[in-house]
């Protein structure tokens, strides 16, 4: 039995006409309770009873500067908190869904962060961007990785998925910028990356961190129509960590349409979207079953509101 319990306060404060503070405060408690007596691979002592609080204090402080009419900074610094989950204490068993044999550590205990955020925004005649570089530096950050060994106590022979911890350091960045080309178009592009690493060992890249991302898109919008075409792209990540494979970069489009019919004061909007227009093949780092599944194919979606 899993219980989880927060609360939280926010406060922005206005320091001058263009300087801005902001700051929160959250409170967490988190509590494991065994439902029986648990004999696993993850509890190798027998009997595990022991019920587990993990509670922290988290926060955040950060400042948002109006640099001029056209640009803004912003900058923040918090404090994170994550509590390890029942699967990654107590798991051992194979896991259809994911297809691996889970193995759990009963000894993992709560990761915690400090991380630092920084943005640039900016407008100017017709073109919008925004630059977010960040640092998380993480103690006891949880994952899991494919140890390389498989279960052949049991079908299906499914590769054993440990959960682990270490001391863990994420940078990168996001950017996203956007030119009005004519009335109505526009086109927007952004892209994301993030480098992860074991601190004790900064050559050794943390498993399932996502490589360098972008979309490039194309909009059209006016008081009855709109519009989209996007092309979504993914370098390789060569980045990779224990139990990592090489995944192939993809391409892939997705296009949309969409009506707003007014009716009095009532705005009613209907759309359809294709995604994966090409029906590409195409497979995802981030997914523990991108060996033998690739991720969805040709698509449709119909949406209103």
């Amino acid at each position: 039995l899993t219980s989880d319990v927060a609360g939280y306060v926010y406060e922005e404060y206005a320091a001058s006409e263009n300087t801005r503070l902001e700051g929160a405060l959250r409170y967490d408690l988190n509590q494991i309770s065994p439902a029986r007596i648990l004999i696993t691979y993850a509890t190798p002592s027998g009997n595990y009873t022991r019920t587990r609080n993990e509670n922290a204090f988290t926060g955040s402080l950060g400042i948002i500067q109006k640099l001029s009419e056209e640009l803004s900074g912003s900058f923040s610094i918090g404090r994170s908190f994550r509590a390890p989950t029942v699967q990654e204490l107590f798991g051992y068993g194979p896991d259809d869904a994911s297809a691996s044999f889970i193995l759990g550590d009963a000894a993992l205990v709560p990761e915690t962060g400090l991380e630092f955020d920084a943005s640039l925004k900016g407008t100017m005649s017709g073109v919008s961007f925004e630059v977010s570089p960040f640092l998380n530096l993480i103690n006891n950050y949880l994952y899991s990785y494919f140890t390389g060994a498989i279960d052949t106590t049991r079908q299906p022979n499914y590769p054993y998925r440990q959960f682990a911890q270490a001391n863990a350091r994420l940078f990168g960045f996001e950017v996203n910028t956007s030119v009005q080309l004519v009335e109505h178009w526009a086109l927007t592009a952004n892209a994301s990356y993030v480098n992860a690493s074991i601190v004790n060992d900064s050559t050794t890249p943390l498993p399932f961190i996502p490589p360098l991302k972008g979309v490039l898109r194309l909009d059209y919008l006016d008081n009855i129509y709109s519009g989209t075409i996007e092309w979504r792209l993914a370098v390789p990540q060569y980045r990779l960590g224990p139990g990592d494979d090489s995944v192939a970069g993809y391409g892939i489009v997705n296009i949309g349409a969409g009506i707003r019919l007014t009716s009095g004061s009532a705005v009613h909007y209907i759309g359809i979207h294709c995604d994966n227009l090409f029906n590409q093949s195409y497979r995802d780092n981030l997914s523990v079953i991108h060996d033998f599944l690739p991720q969805p194919g040709r698509g449709f979606r119909l949406c209103g509101r």
